[in-house]
């Protein structure tokens, strides 16, 4: 009785096609977590984007902004009244160490902001769903996205940053690649 087994060929064709098979999976793997995360965001975004209406329709206002950390979701959305019963933490985690809001606090989070606060400072205010300054929204919500960078400097040297001043201009797109640039927004009303 003779006890076959293996030959070295068939066992490196397996290995060979389990290799294959694994650098088809990973990629659409880590794909699907980015698409999960972003799913989320925009989720916690319509959740908070609820509540800052409910807020306005209660007080006839939206709520102001933070300012430390800087431009967070408003803590008044959760108390006195639960208009949201936690504040949501962003599922792609901390800011990148070269986005240049890191050193000054703005928020890991998400970023919110309103046109009256912009008035006040006599920043401009350039949320406008439309894509033209005929339909300026009264606030703004935004998440870092998966690039995990709320905003680069303009490649020409100019002032102001791309993603928070302009965000519909340069918002996510999941179509320039599932991590690209850009933050993911909401705003209202």
């Amino acid at each position: 009785m003779r006890i076959r087994g293996f030959t070295l060929i068939e066992l490196l064709i397996v290995v060979a096609i389990i290799g294959i098979l694994a650098a088809i999976a990973i990629p659409n793997f880590l794909q699907a977590q980015v698409r999960s995360k972003v799913a989320r965001a925009q989720a916690e975004m319509r959740t908070v984007a609820s509540a800052v209406e409910l807020y306005n329709v209660d007080v006839n206002e939206y709520p102001w902004v933070e300012q430390n950390p800087g431009y967070d979701i408003p803590r008044v959305l959760t108390t006195p009244i639960d208009y949201l019963t936690s504040l949501p933490k962003d599922p792609f985690g901390p800011s990148l160490s070269y986005d240049i809001y890191s050193p000054y606090l703005t928020t890991n989070d998400y970023y919110y902001a309103t046109k009256k606060y912009f008035d006040q400072y006599a920043w401009p205010w350039q949320t406008f769903p439309c894509g033209n300054d005929n339909c300026p929204s009264a606030w703004g919500l935004q998440n870092k996205g998966p690039d995990r960078a709320w905003a680069r400097m303009p490649s020409s040297g100019g002032s102001g940053v791309l993603e928070l001043d302009r965000p519909y201009e340069y918002k996510y797109d999941p179509t320039n690649g599932t991590i690209s640039a850009g933050n993911i927004i909401i705003s209202g009303p």
